[in-house]
């Protein structure tokens, strides 16, 4: 063959190789980066018990933030999304005058929505004499958006609803995050990005360390395909997500921001969790480290976002100790 046509075929051979990585890549941006609806359960299915337990919490708290004053809010983030959002104002607990009001913002993970999801944690923050502000995040619920982040764009609009909080709640009010999954590295990456004084700690709910990392495990568990077929994939997804999503995956990382969290923090994962493996939330911890407080729950059994379901004491008892830690009790 001549060294003409061996050009020839190599070129073609590597033009092939790019088209086909490039579809793939841009497959992988539709398929994780456009709005998710929250899975429909289909009437009478019940996955496992922990899935049962959890529906049953979750019909329970929406009674029981029913029964408080609630306040439908919208707010406009900085590229101009109306994302939406509930308080719940608390009817059941007295202030002494000049008291200042504990709010806990709830921060739902990818495919969900406020009331889908932390709605369950409502009966315990309620008794604790919280205010709540339940959101729906960008692309999902109620809220405008055509792609999803993994934390990069949302981490601003948490700032925006932190601004809301002050607004309503007072500027002496006192603030914690509470997160899971998406959400909780949603909520990371805004501390360390600058949040006011009034937010005083986070709780991070089996949330990633590296939103790539994290989406490269699960496409390695639903296709089979080996991860340096699918790492290179993800080479040519970035640059098409820096082009028309504007911005960079690398923005989406908690891990490469540890250094800069200085807020006390109460890690919570699951044991089995096989959307966000556990080594990945104790990865972040162990990098946490300038945080005057930290502990992890890792709770035996529990799937992804079901640890509350699995260990409910154990998992209040460590967001007690953290409110203590913030001066919030």
């Amino acid at each position: 063959m001549k060294k003409r046509d061996i050009g020839i075929l190599v070129g073609g051979t590597l033009i092939g190789m790019s088209t086909v990585m490039t579809g793939a890549a841009a497959w992988v941006l539709k398929s994780n980066f456009t709005r998710r609806s929250p899975k429909a359960e289909k009437p009478g299915q019940i996955e496992s018990m922990d899935a049962m337990h959890m529906d049953y919490l979750r019909r329970k708290n929406i009674g029981r933030v029913q029964e408080q004053e609630t306040e439908e809010l919208d707010i406009m983030s900085e590229d101009g999304l109306i994302l939406h959002g509930h308080y719940v104002h608390n009817k059941e607990t007295k202030r002494a005058d000049g008291e200042p009001l504990n709010v806990v913002l709830l921060s739902h993970g990818y495919g969900g929505s406020g009331y889908k999801d932390l709605v369950i944690f409502a009966d315990y923050y309620l008794k604790k004499g919280f205010d709540l502000l339940i959101i729906d995040q960008r692309t999902h619920g109620r809220s405008e958006g055509s792609f999803i982040t993994f934390g990069a764009r949302e981490q601003n609009d948490i700032s925006r609803w932190v601004g809301k909080i002050i607004e309503i709640a007072g500027p002496d009010c006192r603030i914690l995050l509470h997160g899971w999954s998406m959400g909780a590295a949603t909520i990371y990456l805004a501390v360390v990005n600058g949040l006011p004084d009034n937010v005083k700690g986070l709780v991070y709910d089996c949330g990633y360390a590296v939103a790539e990392a994290q989406m490269l495990d699960t496409a390695h568990k639903y296709s089979k395909l080996p991860k340096s077929i699918l790492w290179y994939v993800m080479q040519y997804a970035k640059p098409l997500c820096r082009l028309f999503l504007g911005f960079d995956m690398n923005e989406a990382a908690p891990f490469f921001a540890a250094d800069e969290m200085m807020l006390p923090i109460f890690f919570v994962h699951g044991a089995e969790d096989s959307c966000v493996p556990l080594w990945m939330g104790k990865s972040l911890y162990r990098a946490t480290l300038h945080t005057p407080y930290r502990k992890m729950l890792i709770v035996p059994g529990a799937e992804h976002t079901y640890s509350y379901v699995r260990d409910k004491k154990g998992y209040e008892q460590g967001i007690s100790a953290l409110l203590e830690q913030c001066g919030m009790t």
